[in-house]
Order: structure tokens, then sequence, then C-alpha cells
């Protein structure tokens, strides 16, 4: 084994009692250098830690950033600001980036947020640690790291063990106290993260916003330090029960939360689904919207109970009429009944409100959910809708959105439309081999039992083709493309999402060589993206579709026997040309596509003489009509007929 240490080769052999014999090439004597195991280790991990040139911050910059920390800390734990005695703070600051693991994190306590000396040790340490790709963290507790734990260890005769010993990292026995009821909202953008912020300020609950990189972060304020260690298991609770979609994870009193000011470098890893291989960096975190208000927690949690019993009432009222009916002892007995009038009236309203779909002949259950719902069932509902309506009732995207979005409009409150159209492209995606969404316990409790079982699996016929790739099309070479759709046929096909060099080649047609030539360009913009190898686990190494941040641009519908026949028997060029002529009809919801020649060559990177040529050879191939006529204005005006699915 080899390991390059700045221009050192360290040659190593272990020997029977667990020491590590390295025999370094720069010693003229070549004498043996013995080192421990545990010296090794530490020889790794520096091996893994590469500085990062576009992360490296100036001094003043660290302490810019050091300042506002501080200030950002002294209003989450203001119990740690003023004089007297300090439980620390906790500070992580994990690497990422290729083979890092969480041993290779750097730790680090704060105890005076006022303090100018805290505030010089916090700068230089961020100096030190900014010119690596580092995630840097904060407990949300305080912790005593006197009081003595349990410990694993291992004994000199390599057995496990426990010690009880003082810590000087967080964990669940030695936390103290916490003056914040935290809220972390993963994937959702900033017109979602307002919502959810407007949502607590009409409940009466200002909050602290973050931004992390990748979603955002809520915190409510609390007037009074809190001790008890369940306090986040029961806030956590009751905000999954109102249905908010936040990390279920938080419970735990030694949970660590993104330090705003730093940098979030999950893209360095490729552990993570934000992993980009090629233009990895570092986003930064900040405070959105500032917040002083600070309220009681048990002020808090009645709030929130009191919202919980609004969104589920104990009984829920009917429109009712009633029959006065004489008994046989003259007695007057009043029977109530559902009005069935009143109904009657109500579907109409909802038949006009419906343009795509007949209101009356839908389920019972779809009825329900289409007369809208609140927060708690929205989400499944359009997860659940979103398949019945692109494959049961065969609406377009356009239908199938405007039908969505007139449900939203009877949600209340409703979400932007950009959020609702966002969960349509991802849920038809996933949910493309399916004809109804999942459809649980507590949706048949709310909206009444399917008439048909869940989730009936499909007969696929439908490929979705990512409009963003689309939009490249000038920008990449047409052979690249032309993998990326064989892609998408093997991934029905075969129902795998990932597949071999060799495999790709025999599906297109093409050689190896062919492949990993025009590959790379799809993974450099993270269209396709790489799947290492693992001999133990059976996985070969392969490429896969990049489905994150898939459809944001909407997607193009193509049947599964229109692709098979291009992928067989078009070029790429032509392969290319026919994809933008079914992206532009499609988007029109029409089978004529009317443009002029000098736009097709803009957008598919083609001059106006090879796209004569290549749908000359499309109409020979019977994927397309062509006529040409002279317009009133004495110029050819051309009209292109597709191939129907």
């Amino acid at each position: 084994m080899e390991k390059m240490v700045g221009v050192t080769i360290l040659l190593v052999i272990l020997n029977r009692r667990g020491v590590t014999l390295c025999m370094n090439e720069n010693f003229a004597s070549g004498k043996v250098q013995f080192v421990s195991n545990k010296e090794m280790r530490s020889v790794e991990k520096k091996a893994k830690k590469v500085e990062r040139p576009e992360l490296v911050i100036s001094e003043e910059e660290s302490r810019l950033r050091a300042s506002e920390m501080m200030k950002f800390l002294s209003i989450i734990h203001p119990q740690n600001v003023g004089a007297g005695y300090k439980n620390p703070i906790e500070i992580k600051f994990l690497l990422r980036g290729e083979g890092a693991t969480t041993s290779l994190g750097s730790y680090f306590t704060l105890y005076r947020l006022d303090s100018e000396s805290e505030l010089e040790r916090l700068a230089k340490k961020l100096h030190e640690c900014f010119k690596f790709s580092h995630c840097m963290y904060f407990s949300l507790y305080t912790f005593d790291k006197k009081k003595e734990v349990e410990v694993k260890v291992t004994d000199r005769n390599g057995k496990p063990t426990i010690e009880h010993k003082g810590l000087n990292k967080i964990v669940r026995k030695n936390a103290v106290e916490t003056s914040v009821l935290p809220m972390d909202f993963d994937n959702i953008s900033k017109a979602e993260y307002e919502h959810y912020r407007n949502y607590f300020k009409e409940l009466g609950i200002e909050t602290l916003g973050v931004f992390t990189g990748y979603g955002y972060q809520l915190y409510i304020l609390l007037n009074k330090s809190v001790k008890t260690k369940n306090t986040f298991e029961k806030f956590t609770s009751l905000l999954l029960q109102l249905k908010l979609p936040i990390d279920a994870s938080i419970t735990d009193p030694s949970r660590v939360f993104r330090m705003a000011f730093s940098r979030n470098c999950k893209s360095y890893s490729s552990e993570f689904m934000y992993y980009s291989p090629y233009n990895p960096s570092g986003i930064e975190t900040t405070v959105v919207d500032w917040c002083v208000q600070r309220y009681d927690k048990k002020e808090i949690f009645s709030i929130l109970d009191k919202e919980f019993r609004r969104l589920n009432p104990v009984e829920e009222t009917e429109e009712l009429v009633t029959d006065v009916v004489k008994t046989n002892n003259n007695k007057v007995l009043v029977k109530a009944k559902k009005n069935e009038n009143a109904a009657s009236v109500s579907n109409s309203k909802y038949e006009k409100l419906y343009k795509y779909l007949s209101f009356s002949e839908q389920p019972s259950n779809i009825q329900n959910i289409l007369k809208g719902t609140e927060p708690g069932y929205r989400n499944a509902s359009v997860l659940y809708l979103t398949p019945y309506l692109n494959k049961v009732l065969g609406l377009t995207q356009e239908e199938a959105l405007h039908t969505l979005e007139t449900f939203n409009r009877l949600c209340s409150p409703s979400i932007p439309n950009d959020k609702l159209k966002s969960d349509y492209y991802r849920f038809s995606e996933a949910y493309g081999h399916f004809k109804k969404g999942k459809y649980g316990p507590e949706m048949v409790e709310k909206f009444g039992r399917e008439e048909r079982d869940t989730l009936i699996y499909a007969d696929f016929d439908e490929i979705l083709f990512d409009n963003g790739v689309i939009k490249q099309f000038a920008e990449i070479h047409h052979s690249a493309i032309k993998l990326y759709l064989t892609m998408k046929l093997m991934e029905v096909q075969t129902e795998r999402n990932q597949f071999t060099k060799e495999e790709i080649a025999t599906a297109a047609s093409v050689s190896e060589k062919t492949v990993q030539r025009y590959i790379r360009e799809l993974t450099k913009r993270s269209i396709v993206v790489n799947v290492k190898g693992n001999n133990k686990q059976g996985i070969k190494k392969g490429y896969r579709i990049n489905h994150y941040g898939a459809y944001i641009d909407g997607f193009t519908k193509l049947g599964k026997m229109l692709v098979e026949s291009m992928v067989n028997k078009l070029e790429p060029s032509e392969t290319v040309l026919y994809l933008y002529f079914m992206f532009k009809s499609k988007s029109m919801n029409k089978t004529l596509v009317f443009t002029s020649q000098q736009n097709i060559a803009k957008d598919v990177g083609l001059t106006q003489q090879a796209i004569s040529l290549i749908t000359s050879e499309l109409k020979k191939k019977g994927y397309i009509k062509k006529e040409t006529i002279m317009s009133k204005q004495n110029r050819k005006k051309t009209t292109y007929t597709l191939r129907n699915n």
C-alpha cells in the first residue's frame, strides 16, 4: 500500500503485534521507522484532508464571520451571555470529500458568547478550518463536560468495556439546557419557506429563519431556558401531527444544527445527493429573518395543540334535515338524515370548477379529495391524484396541472403554484409505473375507502424526457443526447436505474469507446452521474440518470414503442430534431408545429441547411410529414406533421 503525504512515499507492512513498519525513502541510511497504528491512522486522515483554494478566507473575513456567528449564537443561547460560569456549546467541523468520515471532524467549544477572547479563538479556528471542505454545526443544548457518562472503550487485551468519565462533547446524558424550539425543513424552496414562516405568524408566533444551503431552519425563541431532555421529542411530535414536512429525527438533546454564516460543503462528498464531482462549491448559509421575540414554552405548546384540535375536530358536522314521525303512542319523534339535495347542489358546483374531468363520475373517495383539504393531507392527496390523473384519466400535462391548481385553490391555505408544479413533476416520475399513488389508513379515515386496491401496476407505455435537457440541445453533442434517451428506455425495459458502459453500448448499438467519449458531456452537466463499483456488494461500475432536480422545466411524454424505434433507426441528429419537434408540439398541445428553420437551428445547434436535410430524412423514415408551400408574401412556409405515439 502506498500513501502520498507531501513528497514522501510510505511503504507499509503490518507485523503480528499490530505495529506498522514504515520505510521512509527520504532516509539515506534506509533505517526503519516504527509507527503505531494510531499514528498511521492520523497520517491517513491527513492524506484525505485536501486544501481547497476556492474556500480559503483571509484573517479579516474569519473575524467578520466569527462576529456574525457569535451574534447568532447569543440569540440561540442567551444563557451564555454575561458574567458567571457558562456550560460549553459544542462546535463541530465535519470534513466533506472523498474518503472523509465523521471521524475526520474537528471539535471545538465556546463558553461566553460576549467575550473578546472567545471571538478571537473562533476566528482563529475558522481561518484554520475554512481552507478545507468542512460543514460547521453547533449544539442546540449546552452540556456539562465534567459529568461522567458511559463511554465504550477497548482494554489492553482488545476487549470492549465501559468507562465512566467526562466528555468534551455533547451526548444525551450530559446535555444541560436549551432556549429554542428548532425545526429543520430539508429541500424546500424560498417560497415554501415563506409559506411555513407565515403559517406560524398567523398562529401568533415569530420565528428566526436560517438558509442552510439546501433547505431552511426555523427557531422559536424561549424566554426561559429548558432543562428537560424530552422537549425536542414532544415538539417534533406535535409538528408532525400538524403534518409539517420537518425532519422527524430532531428528538435528541445532543442534536446539532448547521451554523449560520458558514458553508454547506455536501457537494464535495459522493455520499450525498448534492454531490457535484466536477464543480463542487461551498454554499453560504445565512440568517434570512432575524427575530428577538421570545415565548414561554407552555404558551407555544398550547397554541400548537389548539391548532391541532382545530384541524382535527372531534366530531365532523354534516348538513342534516329532519323528519317528524308520530309513534303508536302519539309521541313525536324527530329523525335526522343527510340532505341529499344539498349534496347534489354541491356536486354541481364542483362540476363547473373542474374543467377536464366529470366530477360526479369519479369514485367517492376521489370526489372527497377534490373538494379540498387541510395542510396535513394536501401533499398525500397530490401524490395520490397525480398518477390517477395521468394514467387513469389520461389527462395531458397542462390538463392535470389545471386540475391540481383547482384542487389547491379549494385547500385552506393553498400553497404557491410553483411548489404544486414541482410536486406534480416529481410525483409523475416517481409513480410513473402506477395508476394511483399511496392511499394509507389515514387517507381511508379522512376520504373513505377506495373502490379498488391501491398502487395498481400499469403497463408502462410512456417515457418522460426532461425538458431541461432539451433546452441544452445546442450545447451538448447529439450522440450524448441519444445515449441519454437510450438510458431512459433501458430504465423502463429493465426496471433498473444504473447500467454499465457495456450495457449502454449494446442497447445504443455503438462501441464502448463511443459511450465513454460522449457520456462525459452528460456527467459534466450532472445529467448522468457515475456509479462506483463494489465487488463485495456485486455492484458494477457504471452510470445512472440523475433524477435529483429533474423536471423543473417539465417533461415531454414519449411512447415506449416510439422511443424503441428512434433508438434503433434514427441517427443522433435525427433523434435530437425529432425530440425537439415533440417538445414543441406537446408544449402547445398540438400535433402540428409552426416555427422557422432559423429558430429550430438555433435551438438544436445546427445550420438551416442541416435542418432541411435531416427533416427530409425523417420524412423518408416515416416520422414526419413535410409540406412546403409559398405564402402570399412569396416566402416558403414549411409545415411538419408528427407521427403519433
